[in-house]
């Protein structure tokens, strides 16, 4: 509707290759087979469907190390991004946490899905709120499900 142009980051190789085939017809979406976090790292991620994570127990599932890049450093490079969709389970908390104050005003809309498996997640998730009231309003908010916050009028 809007002629936006779309990136997506999946660091899950057979995702990624999903999403890649899914929109490779479509010039306005770009897929990238990395996803971000804090820092530029390699780590193992347990590949559970919907809910692969960082954060679950291994168990029965299968490990796949993943490559992640570090958040603050792409969007240094950028003048600013509409919308910032944020739903990495149980990854969310050391994103947010690690953008810096420069980097976090180019951020105009900010979507978020925070998790309930992470350690002491209801106080991060405050001071991260807390934060964010400094440079955005929320403008949705769904305890745990989904919030969205849109960057303050700067005028």
């Amino acid at each position: 509707k809007y002629l936006c142009s779309i990136n997506v980051f999946e660091p899950v190789k057979s995702y990624y290759d999903f999403i890649k085939d899914r929109f490779k017809r479509n010039r306005k979406i770009n897929v990238f087979n990395y996803g971000f976090g804090k820092s530029n790292e390699i780590l193992d991620i347990i590949v559970s469907a919907e809910s692969s994570s960082l954060y679950i127990p291994a168990d029965n599932h299968v490990k796949e190390s993943i490559e992640l890049k570090s958040f603050n450093e792409f969007v240094t490079s950028v003048e600013h991004i509409d919308l910032v969709k944020i739903n990495i389970e149980g990854s969310e908390y050391d994103l947010l946490e690690s953008i810096d104050d420069t980097n976090i005003k180019k951020l105009l809309n900010i979507q978020v899905q925070f998790h309930t498996f992470v350690s002491n997640c209801e106080q991060r998730r405050n001071a991260i709120r807390e934060r964010l009231s400094l440079t955005h309003e929320c403008t949705y908010c769904y305890d745990f499900v989904w919030e969205n916050w849109k960057l303050k009028n700067t005028n």
